[in-house]
């Protein structure tokens, strides 16, 4: 187990739950970790509560693989915390830049994710991508809602959210910008609200083991069909983060606050994005997605 990269790939998984239409399911499918962190998440239920209660914590650090969920954990919360500020500030200020980059990384994972399906046969598997690619455009076109952001209200959008979250192609971030509470969350994150918090994190624990089961025993029956359609909302949700603001009579330089970005610094990032998200994917094998 190479810790290093995990903590790495960890940040990286923390750092796109923060952005609305990236989903850190993604970039946990492209980096190769997708399958086994849900097989370890699956395993908590009853028999985690009595090998606690009878002491059997060597086994429970073994059965559970928690060296692994908690080295990808702790890479996340430092994605998570450390880069909130920076990616609000982006967001405010240079939206079209960073998603100029992230359309990249997304779109460059693609190829190798495409031809993992491919090599188990394309045709009987098309229509569950293409299933897919449609469910991803379809999010998209849901409005914005705005509800209070009263603890019932995020511990719910939490819930949900982390639902979200460990499917490629659904961003956790993007639910909450839908029910309207994303905004309280990041001012959460990034002023380390503890109540607030609390009441996220009790959300998002009771989603993940409870969802987690569910993909579980979805991939031990269907698992190729299902990796394919992970794979179709992917690939629908590229368009969510496709650059809108971009200037085509200009070819390079960066944009000043809330304008437009030229279109030459466009293409620029999206390629380097792109070869970043290649580099990212040569790790993914759906001969590993069945836990069972």
């Amino acid at each position: 187990m190479n810790r290093l990269a995990l903590l790495g790939k960890g940040v990286l998984i923390g750092f796109a739950e923060i952005i609305p239409s990236v989903s850190g399911g993604t970039i946990a499918l492209l980096t190769g970790i997708w399958a086994k962190i849900i097989a370890n998440l699956a395993r908590f239920g009853p028999d985690t509560m009595r090998m606690l209660g009878r002491r059997e914590f060597a086994r429970f650090w073994h059965e559970h693989n928690m060296e692994f969920l908690l080295l990808v954990l702790s890479g996340s919360l430092i994605g998570l915390f450390g880069l909130a500020q920076l990616v609000h500030l982006a967001l405010e200020h240079q939206p079209d830049t960073l998603m100029a980059l992230i359309f990249g990384i997304v779109l460059g994972s693609v190829p190798r994710l495409v031809r993992s399906l491919v090599s188990q046969g394309a045709i009987p598997l098309l229509p569950w991508l293409l299933t897919g690619a449609l469910a991803g455009l379809l999010v998209g076109l849901i409005p914005p809602g705005a509800l209070p952001a009263s603890p019932v209200v995020m511990f719910a959008s939490a819930m949900i959210a982390s639902c979200a979250a460990l499917l490629p192609g659904l961003s956790g971030a993007y639910i909450l910008l839908l029910i309207g509470v994303y905004d309280e969350a990041v001012r959460a994150v990034a002023e380390i609200d503890f109540t607030m918090l609390t009441t996220l994190a009790l959300g998002i624990g009771c989603g993940v083991f409870l969802f987690a089961r569910v993909i579980r025993w979805l991939l031990s029956k269907q698992s190729t069909p299902i990796m394919a359609l992970l794979v179709g909302l992917v690939i629908g949700s590229l368009w969510k983060v496709m650059p809108t603001g971009i200037n085509l009579s200009e070819a390079w330089g960066l944009a000043a606050s809330g304008a437009a970005l030229p279109i030459g610094t466009c293409v620029l990032l999206m390629v380097l994005g792109a070869v970043c998200g290649f580099a990212l994917s040569r790790r993914v094998d759906y001969g590993d997605a069945n836990p069972a």
